[in-house]
C-alpha cells in the first residue's frame, strides 16, 4: 500500500486525500485491524505481487470512549 501511495504521490499528488498519506495508511489500517479484526471489511486488489489498489469503508459502530462510555458513530464513509 505503501508503494502504491508513493508510485501515486510522486505523478499525480492531488489525487491522495490524507487518509492515505504514508503516515495514514499505517495508522488508519493499524489501528483499524486492532480494533476490529476480521470484522473490518477491507479488500486489496493486486496484479501479480504489487498492490494496485484498497479500499476500506467505516461502517456505523459503536465506540467506547476511555472514560468507558459507549459512543454512537452514525456516519458512513469509504476510503
Amino acid at each position: 500500500m505503501h508503494g502504491l501511495a508513493q508510485r501515486i504521490t510522486a505523478v499525480r499528488p492531488d489525487q491522495i486525500n490524507a487518509g492515505a498519506s504514508y503516515g495514514e495508511l499505517a495508522w488508519v489500517w493499524g489501528q483499524g485491524s486492532a480494533l476490529y479484526g476480521d470484522t473490518w471489511p477491507r479488500r486489496l486488489w493486486c496484479s501479480e505481487a504489487e498492490v494496485v489498489a484498497w479500499a476500506g469503508p467505516f461502517l456505523p459502530r459503536q465506540v467506547r470512549r476511555n472514560d468507558g462510555s459507549i459512543t454512537d458513530v452514525t456516519g458512513t464513509s469509504l476510503s
